[in-house]
């Protein structure tokens, strides 16, 4: 049980930018950590859920860009940068070894900006067009559950590569 918990909080150091009230490693607990994402998801969702039901007293543009930052500004911009890293890869053109490379390079990319701007302009006006009903409480249970779909989703896509299958069994 201490190796899970030790995993819940070693996730919650790596994946979210509020300090955790545990700073320890062990790394005997590292393969649990995959367990405890979705409570950690959960914690970001309980957290954009409040921030959309105290948000209801705010201007409607404000609060959609508050609301379309809640997340990012949880992770610490984390998976911002791997969006833009892939963007950039992806959209290059090149073989997979240039690609490769793209992805390790630290400088940022034109189709990194685009593709930054656009799902930021995107998510600006998902949550504006929301407009009055971000407190109601269906887009407060929709905000709590998107990160944790999201988080068993990984959980469950990753175990799935990990269970040793016949390449036979996969043929058609």
């Amino acid at each position: 049980m201490q190796r899970l918990i030790d995993g819940f909080f070693m996730c919650w150091s790596m994946f979210l930018y509020i300090p955790s009230p545990s700073q320890r490693w062990n790394e005997e607990a590292r393969p649990h950590m995959l367990f405890t994402f979705p409570l950690v998801g959960l914690i970001v969702g309980v957290i954009w859920m409040l921030a959309a039901w105290l948000s209801i007293f705010l201007m409607p543009a404000v609060r959609a860009l508050f609301l379309a930052a809640v997340p990012w500004l949880l992770t610490g911009f984390m998976h911002m940068d791997g969006f833009m890293d892939v963007c950039d890869a992806i959209l290059s053109r090149k073989d997979i070894e240039a690609k490769r490379k793209i992805l390790k390079d630290s400088h940022c990319g034109a189709f990194a900006v685009i593709c930054i701007a656009l799902l930021i302009l995107s998510q600006f006006a998902a949550f504006l067009d929301i407009g009055a009903n971000a407190g109601t409480l269906k887009v407060c249970l929709g905000l709590l559950l998107i990160p944790v779909i999201v988080a068993i989703a990984v959980f469950i896509f990753t175990i799935l590569n990990f269970i040793p299958c016949d390449p036979v069994d996969l043929a058609l």
